[in-house]
C-alpha cells in the first residue's frame, strides 16, 4: 500500500474529523510533495477548513493546509513552491507555514484563527493539533472588535473606490466573508458555546445571541448570495450592531 493509499484510508475511516472524499487525492498528493520538499524539517501537516466538513464543494472551496516545521528554511519552501501551479489546479491554497514555537506563541495574537482551525481540522502527518484550545476571553473579544472595525473601514473604503460599479461592490462582500465567519465564531465562543457550528448554523446562532438580524452578513457568507449595494448597506449597519455587542462583553462593562 502506498503512502497516498494509507492517507486515504486513514482520512476516510477514522472516527475523528474526516477529509471529504473529494479532497483526499489532492491532500495525499500535497503531503507527498511537502515530505519530499521539506524532508525531516516537516513536523506535521494538517488540513483545516471546509475540506473537513460536510459542506465541501470543489467548485467553491479550497483545501487549506497548516504545515508545522522544526525551523524556518527558505530553500525548502522554494522547493515546495515548485508545485504551486499544480496545487492551485487541485484547489489547494498556499499553506499556512509555521514553526512549532511560533505556532504556540501565536495563539494569543490570532485567537480567532486558531479557534477556527481547532474546530475543523484533520492532522494527516505528525502530531495532531489541539482540539480544545485554552484561549483568553479578553484577547478573543479584542480581536473580534478589531476585525469588526477593520471590516467597517474596508467596506466604506471599498464603496469609495468602486466608482459605484456593482461588480466591485460584490467583490467587497466576498472579501469580507472569511473575516465575518471568524468574528461570528468568536461571538459564539464569548457567549459560552463550544459547539462546532458550520457557517449557516453559526449565523443562526449569532442572531439568537446578539438579537441582530444578520441579513446582509448572511448574504456575504453565502457563495451564491446576493451581492449588491443594498447588501453592503445592511452589512455596515449589522457590523455596527455587532460591535456594540462585542464592546458590551468587556470586563466591567454595564
Amino acid at each position: 500500500m502506498t503512502d497516498a493509499e494509507r492517507l486515504e484510508n486513514t482520512a476516510i475511516k477514522s472516527s475523528e474529523a474526516k477529509i471529504d472524499i473529494a479532497a483526499v487525492d489532492a491532500a495525499s498528493w500535497f503531503v507527498e510533495c511537502a515530505k519530499v520538499s521539506l524532508g525531516d524539517n516537516l513536523l506535521s501537516a494538517t488540513v483545516y477548513g471546509p475540506a473537513v466538513t460536510r459542506v465541501f464543494d470543489t467548485r467553491e472551496h479550497q483545501i487549506h493546509f497548516l504545515l508545522v516545521l522544526a525551523s524556518r528554511n527558505v530553500d525548502e519552501l522554494l522547493n515546495l513552491a515548485r508545485h504551486s501551479k499544480q496545487a492551485a489546479r487541485k484547489r489547494i491554497s498556499p499553506p499556512l507555514v509555521m514553526t512549532e514555537y511560533s505556532m504556540k506563541q501565536s495563539r494569543d495574537v490570532f485567537p480567532l484563527e486558531w479557534l477556527d482551525i481547532s474546530h475543523f481540522h484533520r492532522t494527516i502527518l505528525g502530531q495532531p493539533i489541539d482540539d480544545e484550545l485554552s484561549l483568553d476571553r479578553t484577547l478573543v473579544r479584542l480581536q473580534c472588535e478589531r476585525e469588526l472595525r477593520s471590516l467597517d473601514i474596508h467596506l466604506q473604503q471599498g464603496i469609495l473606490a468602486s466608482g459605484g460599479k456593482e461588480s466591485r461592490i460584490g467583490r467587497l462582500e466576498e472579501d469580507s466573508a472569511d473575516s465575518l465567519i471568524r468574528v461570528l465564531r468568536g461571538i459564539s465562543w464569548l457567549n459560552g458555546d463550544r459547539e462546532k457550528f458550520l457557517p449557516t448554523e453559526l449565523l443562526t446562532r449569532c442572531v439568537e445571541i446578539t438579537k441582530v438580524e444578520l441579513l446582509g452578513c448572511g448574504e456575504a457568507v453565502k457563495f451564491r448570495g446576493r451581492h449588491d449595494m443594498q447588501v453592503v448597506k445592511s452589512m455596515l449597519m449589522e457590523i455596527a450592531a455587532l460591535s456594540e455587542w462585542v464592546d458590551a462583553q468587556r470586563v466591567g462593562a454595564t
